[in-house]
Order: structure tokens, then C-alpha cells, then sequence
């Protein structure tokens, strides 16, 4: 996020990669720290599943996809051990995910090697 005096953008735009957005984001353009960890799920999802969670054609697809939590993630990945650990880092309510990066890390600690 640009802080600061110089302008990049109108009000009223998006500015990120729409495959990483949170749809709290790109519905008001809030974020916050709960933003943090919706996206570090993505990356965790991706990583444990070889390719990315949002996959769409066009940036529009990719913000509805995230908007209406259609997230392309296998039923095999959210009911294996780590599933209830992702779902809630990828929660559609900022205020349903873990609060902050550091309780994310927490609750991965016993896949921790």
C-alpha cells in the first residue's frame, strides 16, 4: 500500500494482483492485518498445491472469485490436517480469520519441522 504524499492512484481504484486481493479489499479497500493473512493462505495453498488457488482468465474472474469465496482449493487439502487451519486463514469476514500473521504462524506450528 503507497502511504505518503505522492499520488499513484484515483480514488476509487485497485492497485495489487488480483489473484492475491482480499475480497475485503475490493469491496471497500480496507485492510488490515487480517488482509495479511487472507493472503498468506493463498501462498500456503498454492505452495501445497502446486498451482495457484486463483487461477482465473481475466482480473475481473480472479475478483469474483474472491469476492464470492469461490477459491479452487481440493476438498483433499481442506479435510487433511492443515484443512480447518487454511479455511479459517481464508475466511470471507476479515473478522472469522486469525487476527494477526503472528496467531497464523501459531496455528501452523505443529507442521513447523
Amino acid at each position: 500500500r503507497q502511504v505518503g504524499s505522492v499520488d499513484i492512484t484515483q480514488t476509487g481504484t485497485l492497485v495489487g494482483t488480483t489473484r492475491y486481493m482480499s475480497p475485503e479489499y475490493i469491496r471497500s479497500g480496507e485492510i488490515g492485518p487480517p488482509t495479511d493473512v487472507y493472503q498468506m493462505g493463498l501462498i500456503l495453498a498454492e505452495w501445497l498445491m502446486g498451482r495457484p488457488v486463483v487461477g482465473a482468465v481475466t482480473d475481473i474472474s480472479a475478483l469474483f472469485m474472491h469476492v464470492n469465496g469461490r477459491l479452487a482449493i481440493p476438498d483433499l487439502l481442506t479435510e487433511g490436517p492443515l484443512g480447518p487451519v487454511l479455511l479459517r486463514a481464508l475466511a470471507m469476514e476479515p473478522s472469522d480469520r486469525y487476527a494477526t500473521g503472528a496467531e497464523f504462524a501459531d496455528a501452523l506450528e505443529p507442521w513447523m519441522p
